[in-house]
């Protein structure tokens, strides 16, 4: 998978939560979902990057032929994640360096390598967020009512475009959220290399 470990880490996180956990390529994945090797599958859950507001998900590249797969079958295709994730801005795809499929190509080989899929909505069952399990069409009701400042930041526009080159953050930063300690919890992390964590 991309990035490299994920697999790795996810797999660790659900034998810790005493889950019967078997670890796959992700280019298996589509593969297994449409039952072909007569697995059998009750739902496939994924998480998401970002989250339109119209109910669509960013994931990783590859994510897209599992849903796909998953309407084939007719097996439930879930998104697992907070709607904190709900983008304010349209979000681009991001291209990964060629390198990284082919270090040395030949030349005049041109090489695709997008990091992202586009699923959506009508693809996906169901969200699975904080505010329990939402259809695609109810995701802007919910983040209207409980994170309003998301669609207000739907409304803000740099006008400057020295400033969003400068600022690229601004394309996904979730503008004027305010900090409730009833409702946000204040955390430090700390980063160790992947080897450490996985060793």
């Amino acid at each position: 998978t991309r990035p490299k470990y994920q697999g790795r880490i996810t797999a660790k996180n659900l034998l810790a939560a005493g889950l019967k956990v078997t670890l796959v390529t992700d280019s298996e994945a589509a593969f297994l979902v449409s039952r072909e090797d007569q697995q059998e599958i009750d739902l496939v859950i994924l998480g998401a990057d970002a989250i339109g507001i119209e109910g669509w998900a960013f994931n990783k590249v590859g994510s897209y032929g599992i849903a796909l797969a998953a309407k084939t079958d007719q097996i439930p295709f879930y998104i697992a994640a907070t709607l904190l994730k709900v983008a304010p801005h349209p979000l681009i795809i991001e291209e990964r360096p060629a390198a990284e499929v082919w270090e040395k190509r030949p030349k005049k080989l041109e090489i695709l390598n997008p990091a992202f899929d586009k699923i959506p909505a009508e693809l996906i069952t169901g969200y699975i967020t904080e505010f329990g399990i939402l259809k695609p069409e109810k995701i802007k009701r919910a983040v209207k009512e409980n994170y309003p400042w998301i669609i207000e930041s739907l409304e803000f526009k740099v006008k400057s475009s020295k400033l969003k080159k400068e600022r690229p953050y601004l394309s996904y930063l979730h503008l004027r959220e305010k900090v409730d300690p009833q409702k946000h919890i204040l955390a430090t992390f700390r980063l160790e290399t992947i080897d450490n964590f996985l060793e």
